[in-house]
């Protein structure tokens, strides 16, 4: 697998597959560019993609920061319900960085991006700090940031998200991950437990790292309120959410909406916080439309 080595202490695993338009796509916490679900990546080669699939630092086969620290995340949790600050090993805005210094090891002056949960808020700060290298931002499952939206969250479902440090063999991790999705994905569209399964098994050896998973989570809430960066956003931005999705609620997904100028919303009754094979096709349409505009 190829490696971008970005610093002495920073690396990143990625995968291209296809050929044609530059996309660069930013997976959610904890998770892996293994998690992109074969349909949906598939969709995307299609309609005349190169994807671009990484791991984040702390994720998969990239760098882990385990010279930074372990941040006590349920501590910082509290801190956030209660307005106080936050400090952590680093922010989404240092992810964000990553990206653009990734893109010079790619020597790739311009890509498309599409982010998903704390990918979208990555791919947020990414589209406001470096415009001259996005040329369109998709943002699935995304959120603004704010103190009242993140006390919306379903408890049962940040519950679930949390015990994934936990895990320390390959089977507990298949179950666990089974479960998450069970909790915060579609609640009629899911794959079943056997494929959840045999992909948590896979994700578990290929790269499981619970204290990466701690230190990108708390990178989320020390970065905030993201408020600030969408004006910012001008290129065009297309928002996917879903009603079901007990994680990042509609709320905040259609605030992000309003906020940036040329923004269009996406919102599905039946989706939660997952990529259902029924929507690869759909979303792999409304991505290709974004990068049209």
């Amino acid at each position: 697998m190829p490696i971008a080595k970005l610093s002495s202490t920073l690396s990143l695993a990625y995968e291209r597959e296809g050929s044609g338009i530059p996309l660069l796509l930013i997976m959610g916490v904890g998770g892996q560019l293994a998690q992109w679900p074969s349909d949906f990546r598939e969709a995307l080669i299609e309609r005349g993609f190169e994807l671009i699939l990484v791991d984040n630092r702390d994720a998969g086969l990239s760098s882990k920061m385990t010279q930074l620290g372990f941040p006590n995340t349920t501590t910082l949790m509290w801190r956030q319900a209660f307005g106080l600050s936050i400090e952590t090993p680093y922010t989404l805005v240092d992810m964000a960085e990553d990206y653009q210094r990734f893109l010079d090891h790619l020597q790739l002056d311009q890509c498309h991006v599409v982010g998903i949960s704390m990918g979208s808020m990555i791919a947020q700060i990414l589209a406001a700090e470096y415009p001259e290298r996005i040329t369109s931002v998709t943002l699935m499952h995304t959120g603004t940031g704010k103190r009242r939206h993140s006390l919306s969250v379903k408890p049962r479902a940040l519950s679930a998200l949390a015990k994934r440090g936990k895990m320390d063999n390959a089977e507990d991790y298949s179950e666990y991950f089974a479960h998450l999705f069970s909790v915060v994905g579609s609640p009629t569209l899911q794959r079943s437990p056997e494929v959840l399964r045999d992909a948590g098994r896979a994700l578990y050896e290929r790269g499981h790292s619970p204290d990466g998973f701690k230190r990108q989570f708390a990178a989320i809430l020390a970065t905030g309120d993201r408020e600030p960066y969408y004006s910012r956003i001008q290129q065009p931005c297309s928002i996917i959410n879903g009603y079901k999705d007990p994680l990042l609620p509609i709320a905040g997904a259609k605030e992000v909406e309003r906020a940036i100028p040329h923004a269009v919303g996406y919102y599905f009754d039946d989706l939660g916080h997952d990529l259902p094979e029924k929507y690869s096709a759909i979303f792999a349409e409304i991505i290709k439309s974004t990068t049209e505009r």
